[in-house]
């Protein structure tokens, strides 16, 4: 799940959807993707912004962005 979701996110952000290449969009796309699955993912606002900006930036590539969305997992929710 975190490897889809990690694709999604990297898909909505190198396609640039919106004309302003809207981060929040990704990030929320992650997160309803998630949630539709059972996994109420609600990582730090904060971090949550840090990490979609470095994957805008270049500085975050996929493994990078896996091993954050899995950092934040729910402790309650099996891994897939």
């Amino acid at each position: 799940m975190t490897r889809v979701c990690n694709r999604l996110e990297q898909g909505d952000e190198v396609t640039n959807p919106f004309i302003d290449r809207n981060k929040r969009a990704a990030l929320m796309t992650l997160m309803v993707v998630l949630r539709l699955n059972g996994v109420n993912f609600r990582p730090d606002q904060a971090e949550a912004a840090a990490a979609i900006i470095g994957v805008d930036a270049g500085e975050i590539e996929e493994e990078g962005l896996a091993r954050w969305i899995r950092d934040r997992w729910p402790k309650d929710v099996p891994r897939k």
